[in-house]
């Protein structure tokens, strides 16, 4: 991704973690829940309960990703 983004973003301001910034963003106005939030940008939640289990199913994290893209 980094690649195809050379050359085209020009504002200086802008780095690939805005990106991550953006996708919180989009995510919260969506109404995402905080834990599935976490899970889809790769954030640890640091309790020992978020540990439990092998996390949120890709269709699940999907579902709420596609809220973002309309």
């Amino acid at each position: 991704m980094v690649l195809n983004c050379h050359g085209h973003i020009t504002d200086k301001k802008l780095t690939m973690h805005s990106l991550r910034h953006r996708m919180k963003d989009k995510l919260r106005n969506t109404g995402c829940p905080e834990a599935i939030s976490l899970a889809i940008l790769g954030h640890s939640a640091n309790t020992v309960a978020a540990n439990y289990g092998s996390g949120y199913a890709l269709e699940v994290m999907r579902e709420h990703l596609e809220k973002t893209w309309t």
